[in-house]
């Protein structure tokens, strides 16, 4: 995939988790495994919120939806060497 549309898409995202900021908490859940836990630690370490802990739930993870959209979005971001001009 192109940079700059790893980086337009990190931006969309960024835009996206602050929309989803004033939702509720635990809005989307993923199947519980050794992966998808560490996926989540890491997710949260990265976060601004890195003391949180996962909240697992029997065979389920919940997370906060804009927290993982922000996780994705930095994640891309990573990828891109590309930065493009602020508004």
């Amino acid at each position: 995939m192109k940079k700059i549309i790893l980086n337009m898409a990190s931006e969309m995202l960024g835009k996206y988790a602050d929309e989803l900021g004033g939702h509720g908490c635990n809005d989307y859940s993923i199947p519980f495994n050794d992966e998808n836990y560490a996926l989540v630690l890491d997710m949260i370490s990265k976060s601004d919120y890195p003391e949180d802990k996962p909240h697992v739930y029997g065979n389920r993870i919940n997370l906060m939806d804009w927290q993982l959209v922000r996780y994705l979005e930095r994640e891309l971001s990573c990828e891109s060497l590309v930065t493009l001009p602020m508004d």
